[in-house]
Order: C-alpha cells, then structure tokens, then sequence
C-alpha cells in the first residue's frame, strides 16, 4: 500500500494518546464536566422573544419599520 507511513503514524500516535488517557483518567473525566458546567451557565440568561415575526425580515429605516417604533 502506498499509505503505509500514515498508517504507522497514526498507531504511534493514538497508542500513545490511549496510554495517556488510560494513565490520567481523572483529567478526561473532570475537565469535560467542568466544561459542561461552564458552558450550562449561558443557559440561566434571559432570552427575550420576538413578538412580530415579520420585524426581521423587514429593511431597517423603511417606512414599515420606522412605524413600528
């Protein structure tokens, strides 16, 4: 094959990488929780809704915009 290189490459290094994971499993378990928790923190924000539906599809300072305001 022509791709045998790649091939090796590629066992070299997601051996290396299971070895590491299996030798520090503590930093693959906490660091994705933590990251979730961060990230679930945008949720508590308020999300105000748009009432008229056809206000964004509508050209800013048109006469039907400016009407609205």
């Amino acid at each position: 094959m022509g791709c045998q290189w790649l091939d090796v490459k590629l066992k070299r290094f997601f051996y290396k990488l299971g070895f590491w994971v299996g030798s520090n499993p503590w930093y693959f378990l906490t660091v994705p929780v933590l990251l979730t928790a961060l990230c679930a923190t945008g949720t508590e924000q308020e999300i105000y809704l748009q009432v008229e539906k056809s206000f964004p599809y509508n050209a800013f300072q048109t006469q039907i915009c400016l009407n609205w305001t």
